[in-house]
């Protein structure tokens, strides 16, 4: 598995927070996309979810960015924030979504044990679609320096 050290930065992010079970995510990430089309505003990148899990009921946010600045009313669930940024992490492929993710999720963590580095605790799950499925890309932020290179 490739692994790479790179920033993450969206630009017009919609996103919300909501808590509930990870199996209901798919409809919430679906249920985003659709009313944001429905406003005409159109998405511009991958979904994105990060999951906050406990024992009882798990937080997940869910993130989508969009082609332009976006004014929300008070009432409405979602949120604006004009970039989502990390400056540095460490991201890898996760290409059979059938696979345990949080395998995956250990390797990450090992090999930046084994680099020197402390990673944060949010991992971002980016959803990339491919020929009728999907791919995940995960993201890390390390919030202490190593001596990994870019690729």
């Amino acid at each position: 598995m490739a692994i790479k050290r790179v920033p993450f930065t969206m630009k017009n992010v919609i996103y919300f927070q909501k808590k509930g079970l990870i199996k209901d995510w798919e409809d919430e990430m679906l249920e985003l996309r659709k009313s944001v089309i429905k406003s005409e505003i159109y998405p511009i990148g991958p979904l994105i979810y990060q999951v906050e899990e406990s024992e009882s009921e798990n937080t997940y946010t869910i993130y989508l960015p969009v082609n332009q600045k976006v004014k929300m009313p008070e009432d409405c669930p979602y949120h604006f924030m004009e970039t989502l940024s990390i400056p540095d992490g460490l991201s890898i492929r996760h290409a059979d979504v059938e696979d345990d993710i949080h395998i995956t999720c250990e390797f990450l963590d090992a090999f930046a044990k084994s680099n020197g580095l402390v990673l944060g605790s949010q991992f971002y799950y980016i959803v990339l679609p491919v020929f009728g499925g999907s791919v995940i890309d995960i993201y890390v932020p390390i919030t202490e320096d190593g001596m990994v290179e870019n690729d």
